[in-house]
């Protein structure tokens, strides 16, 4: 890895110990305002990395996860919900 690059990430960024909450464990990490989430079930092992932009919509994300139910799997098609605030609005 470049020198120069390393030192840029160990200077920034940010992470945080895992929560457990209803049976999901979450990790974060930020990296400048960027933030980058495991995600996993505690009940199925399933993991997905979600990747966002701002903090409202990690937020978000995570308020949805917690009315999903960790013995499924996890919809990799999440999208904002409508009206969130978050989506574009189409014409």
């Amino acid at each position: 890895m470049n020198e120069k690059l390393k030192k840029d990430i160990e200077k920034h960024i940010r992470t945080w110990q895992p929560i457990m909450q209803d049976y999901w464990w979450i990790k974060f990490s930020n990296y400048k305002g960027n933030i980058l989430m495991f995600v996993a079930s505690m009940i199925t092992g399933q993991v997905s990395t979600k990747y966002f932009v701002t903090e409202d919509l990690a937020v978000e994300y995570i308020n949805w996860l917690f009315h999903q139910d960790p013995s499924q799997a996890i919809n990799r098609n999440y999208t904002p919900l409508p009206n969130s605030g978050l989506t574009k609005k189409t014409k």
